[in-house]
């Protein structure tokens, strides 16, 4: 079982992760789901999947609040490859935390593989926690980096790593056609837009 900066995966969240992948290939959007927690194990499962736009998603916290269970952290993909998370990734990590002490993992999946392993696809995923006690500077900060595009930028600052805990992790996938099919869909159409038939070099 998967660990994630001290919540564990279910192979329900397992296999949700599968599915928001596959569906962020066949419609290039975002895809993702609120995490639910049990106050014991820690053991994370899905909430229902959300569906978003190219580069954007309002994730619907569906938990079955209960006794055993609460809202923690949330899953989603990033369509464009990179696994990074944005600055509104931060921005609602922090907010979790200071409107109802969610210290869950925030994770953000690259949806396009960044390696072939025997007869798996390799993903990219990092996941940002808003450390406890700090606030005050996690907003201070927030508002400083507002106008920051890149999101490399933005996570390698090392003011960073004093306010959120931080993890980058590996998802294996098995191949399945469709994947195959999108992808080399996708890189014709780039190759098509970027050398338009009388500007070929």
């Amino acid at each position: 079982m998967t660990e994630i900066l001290g919540f564990k995966l279910s192979r329900e969240a397992e296999d949700k992760i599968s599915d928001i992948l596959a569906k962020t290939l066949n419609t290039l959007t975002e895809h993702g789901f609120v995490s639910c927690a049990h106050i014991d194990s820690k053991e994370i499962t899905p909430s229902m999947d959300c569906a978003g736009e190219s580069c954007s998603i309002t994730l619907i916290d569906k938990c079955n609040r209960n006794e055993s269970h609460y809202p923690a952290g949330t899953f989603h993909t990033h369509p464009s490859g990179l696994p990074d998370p944005s600055l509104g990734d931060g921005i609602s990590a922090i907010h979790s935390f200071a409107d109802s002490g969610d210290r869950g993992p925030h994770c953000s999946l690259g949806a396009f593989p960044v390696e072939l392993k025997g007869d798996e696809l390799v993903y990219r995923m990092t996941c940002i926690k808003a450390k406890p006690n700090r606030l005050r500077q996690q907003f201070s900060w927030l508002e400083q980096h507002k106008n920051v595009t890149g999101h490399e930028e933005l996570f390698t600052d090392p003011e960073f790593k004093d306010l959120f805990d931080y993890g980058q992790y590996l998802i294996t996938q098995p191949i399945k056609l469709e994947q195959i099919q999108v992808v080399a869909e996708t890189e014709h159409l780039t190759e098509e837009e970027e050398y338009p038939p009388d500007e070929e070099p």
